[in-house]
């Protein structure tokens, strides 16, 4: 009984022996040779170098971390969940100090689990900075969940989620958040936190028209970063189309930025000149979509021009148009369902909804049908031309969707319209009635809003897409504080005045500003504050 179970040891140990064999083979690791490459190891080694997922590949290699990590003996998951709990326990008893240090531990432990640091950046620069007063304290703490997620750039040093992510901050939530004038003067005189910049993000491009850092042009900075990062890649978790809008984005939201600090002059012109520049580059390049080709945004025109060109080639190859078809299909329609449909939509009943649904259904037409209707004497090229009708139709159909997604056509022309003369101009009569009314020279201030109002007109007629934008609301915002200074001179006529230039624009967006006592909801806009007559959908 002895010798059978001495013999029993003797086959596990050297069964373990000869595992040891392919276990050494597969996990052995790299080794480095005197001219510093790293070479060799064993398969997973071999591996997760091919594919840059080795430890040092994704970035930097903290010993503190991987020791702790090392400690937690497999059960570094159940660490980490109870660090979170803690971490939201110090934050609802506004241990700050706590919190923080409690974020970096888990940080050691998941340092490549990239949710972990938008997370608890986001929790410091938007939730704990909030419970402060004083807005310094506040933008400190914003700094703080900065500098946090760029540590995390450091062991995930190719992760374009990550880079982009500072991107916002440093735009958003320094730029747009309720304090942004305050944030903005506290972020171009704060040099410590400047030197905290990576080494491949260059300061010196992002110097505003005083020399000094401007935030919007330090997130233009990051989301570039994060396009090298992408292209290095896969990138993952996000739509390209809005991906790679972020960095011309912050170039526009820095030339805005500029013009509200009162930088009315050439240097606003140069920025929004790069703006454009920007928005341009984005525009041609090819963007790939959900259903597997890729498109470039600036191509839409020239692609609606081809689909004319096809289709008027098919047609006159079959001796019949669509819309011949469609006329004749209409005319046959029962009387009830052609009445729905001649009525405008908001007029229809829910029963002339549905026979007008039903109509619109029978009378659709497809190129198939004009090819066996017609009599085409070349088939073969005419089903060519089909094929390629098909094709150009979906690849404008899909880039008229994707502009419309990200607000292309609005913010092409407004880039093209704020380098000129006239914009500055308007931007400088509106800005300089501002600060005369803050002043108490009242008549001074409407004198300088009354000119604005002109220039204001005519850039609203040559490009009317802008009275219905944003662009249109912040003038609807300025036009707000002439109707206050109005009052405050006790005008007799109040407002409007006589042949207010911008009545048409105050008109169209009075259903949310309320300057007039005339409910506009059923007023169609006016012809000089319509869109132009395309097919792309707004924002």
């Amino acid at each position: 009984m002895k010798n059978s179970s001495f013999r029993r040891k003797i086959v596990y140990l050297c069964l373990i022996a000869v595992l040891l064999i392919p276990i050494s083979y597969l996990s052995m690791p790299d080794r480095r040779n005197q001219d510093g490459q790293i070479s060799g190891g064993g398969i997973l080694a071999q591996v997760r170098r091919n594919n840059g997922l080795a430890e040092a590949a994704l970035g930097e290699i903290d010993p503190a971390g991987e020791s702790i990590r090392l400690a937690a003996v497999g059960m570094k998951g159940i660490a980490a969940n109870i660090l979170w709990l803690r971490a939201n326990e110090y934050k609802k008893k506004e241990k700050w100090d706590k919190l923080s240090a409690t974020c970096n531990q888990i940080t050691k432990l998941q340092p490549h689990f990239i949710k972990v640091w938008d997370f608890q950046a986001w929790n410091l620069s938007y939730n704990v900075s909030v419970e402060f007063d004083d807005y310094r304290q506040r933008y400190l703490w914003v700094t703080k969940g900065i500098d946090f997620i760029i540590g995390g750039t450091k062991y995930n040093r190719d992760e374009s989620r990550l880079l982009a992510q500072i991107g916002w901050y440093t735009g958003h939530k320094i730029g747009k958040a309720d304090e942004k004038k305050e944030y903005r003067r506290l972020f171009r005189d704060d040099e410590d936190f400047h030197r905290r910049m990576p080494d491949y993000i260059s300061m010196r491009d992002t110097a505003g028209p005083d020399g000094k850092p401007d935030n919007w042009l330090l997130s233009n900075q990051w989301h570039a970063a994060a396009e090298s990062a992408a292209e290095r890649r896969t990138l993952r978790g996000q739509s390209p189309l809005v991906f790679y809008s972020k960095a011309p984005m912050a170039l526009v939201s820095h030339a805005v930025a500029i013009e509200e600090d009162g930088y009315l002059n050439e240097y606003a012109q140069q920025a929004w000149a790069r703006a454009g520049d920007a928005w341009q580059k984005y525009s041609n390049r090819e963007i790939p979509t959900s259903v597997g080709f890729g498109i470039r945004l600036a191509d839409l025109e020239r692609r609606r021009k081809e689909v004319i060109d096809l289709k008027a080639e098919l047609e006159s190859l079959c001796g019949i148009t669509l819309a011949e078809i469609i006329k004749e299909k209409t005319q046959s329609l029962p009387e009830d369902q052609r009445l729905a449909m001649e009525k405008p939509l908001d007029k229809r009943s829910d029963a002339e909804q549905q026979l007008a649904a039903s109509a619109s259904e029978f009378i659709e037409t497809t190129y198939d049908e004009v090819i066996r209707r017609g009599n085409p004497t070349q088939i073969g090229k005419v089903n060519v031309i089909a094929s390629r009708l098909r094709d150009t139709e979906q690849y404008s159909q899909f880039t008229e969707r994707y502009r419309g997604i990200v607000n292309h056509d609005y913010w092409r022309t407004r880039c093209e319209v704020e380098q000129k003369p006239e914009a500055i101009l308007a931007r400088s009569l509106v800005y300089d009635a501002d600060r005369a009314r803050r002043k108490l020279e009242l008549e001074k201030a409407r004198e300088l809003y009354d000119k604005a109002w002109i220039a204001w007109a005519g850039i609203f007629k040559d490009y009317p897409k802008l009275a219905q934008e944003s662009e249109g609301e912040d003038i609807v915002e300025a036009i707000k504080r002439y109707k206050k200074l109005l009052a405050d001179l006790d005008d007799p006529d109040g407002f409007p005045p006589k042949n207010f230039p911008l009545l048409d624009v105050v008109k169209l967006h009075n259903l949310k500003y309320r300057l007039l006592d005339i409910d506009y909801k059923a007023t169609p806009p006016p012809a000089a504050a319509s869109p132009p007559q395309t097919a792309t959908p707004a924002e």
